[in-house]
This record gives structure tokens, C-alpha cells and sequence, in this order.
């Protein structure tokens, strides 16, 4: 079990007082940057917001997009975060109440989250899966009016739903083999 401590962030801060350094030249290049996201990109998912986690041992299962990121904030402090199998995420601590959470291979492990005394903040179960809110996204966007569901199942995706023709179904189809290769299952039903 490999275990991240609070240590890490003296680290990171290095890291975002050179970005800032970055970000400042380019300023003085090319003008300010908007550092909040517009609200165009929220909408179409690009942006996750972070996932708060109230005061439980027990968080249940995070949902984390395979080479994609999300942040997760406690509501109290912690001292160490542990994860189960770090080949499958990596997590860093941002600040003594916010983590990042890195998908790096499809799979499931456990993030342990403990306070100074070592108490248990929170345990939770992140599944690694291919970008299943992104892929909703772009069948909600190409296939508007069609009723097609996308859910993990193992180490692919399961495509299910009525839909108007066979040929919007293959077309959902093809856009799912984008996001998970060979990895579909079709459980669609055509309806017209």
C-alpha cells in the first residue's frame, strides 16, 4: 500500500510558484488569462466540478475517468491519504482538505483518508473507467431526442436505452467505440 503524506505539499507549492511565475510572463505577453472557466465549458462537461465529502467513514464509490482527473474535498483536515493499488490512480493532496485524484488504468482500488490522530475520515472505493459523462455528452449532442444510457460494466461500457432507428444506433455505436474499443456492449433496442 503506498501512502502519500502532507509532506508532498511543500513539493507542490514549488510546483505552482513556478507555474505562477509562467502564467505572469505570459500575462505580461499576452494579457490576463481567465483562470475560471467559461460558462460554455461547464456546461458541456469538460469541467468536473470537485466531489465534497461529508464527515462519514463510509463515502461509497467515486466515479473517475480513465486519464482524466477529479478533485475531492473533506470537510475537515487530514493527515495521510493511502490508496489501495497506485498503479490504478494516483492522489496527491492539494491542500489539508482537497485532493486530486488521477484515473490511470481501468480497475477499482480504495482511498483511505485519516486525520492527525489517525482516525478514519473517509473510505472510498474509486472505479477507474472509461469517460462515461463525456460520452453522454456527445450522444446527447449528436442524437438529441434519443434515449440511450450508458453505464460502466467491468472493463467496458453498456449501451442500453430505446432508439428511434437502426441507423442512430449505429451511430451511437460508433461514438461509444471512441471512448471504449472493442470494450461496448449493445443492449439498445430500435423502436421505429
Amino acid at each position: 500500500m503506498s501512502l502519500f503524506s502532507l509532506r508532498g505539499i511543500g513539493a507542490l507549492a514549488a510546483v505552482v510558484a513556478l507555474s505562477a511565475s509562467e502564467v505572469r510572463a505570459q500575462d505580461q505577453a499576452g494579457g490576463p488569462r481567465p483562470l475560471v472557466p467559461p460558462r460554455a465549458a461547464v456546461e458541456t462537461a469538460t469541467v468536473r466540478p470537485p466531489v465534497r465529502l461529508q464527515d462519514q467513514a463510509r463515502a461509497g464509490e467515486l466515479l473517475v475517468p480513465l486519464n482524466k482527473s477529479q478533485v475531492i474535498e473533506v470537510d475537515r483536515s487530514f493527515a495521510e491519504i493511502s490508496i489501495g493499488n497506485p498503479e490504478i490512480a494516483d492522489v496527491t493532496a492539494l491542500t489539508q482538505r482537497a485532493l486530486y485524484v488521477f484515473g490511470k488504468q481501468l480497475g477499482t482500488t480504495s482511498l483511505t483518508i485519516t486525520d492527525s490522530r489517525g482516525a478514519v475520515i473517509a473510505i472510498v472505493d474509486l472505479v477507474v473507467s472509461y469517460d462515461i459523462e463525456g460520452l453522454k455528452a456527445k450522444l446527447f449532442e449528436l442524437l438529441p431526442g434519443q434515449a440511450v444510457e450508458v453505464r460502466p460494466a467491468a472493463d467496458g461500457l453498456i449501451l442500453s436505452g430505446r432508439i428511434s432507428n437502426a441507423s442512430s444506433m449505429q451511430r451511437a455505436l460508433a461514438l461509444a467505440e471512441r471512448y471504449a474499443p472493442g470494450k461496448i456492449t449493445n443492449l439498445m433496442e430500435v423502436t421505429g
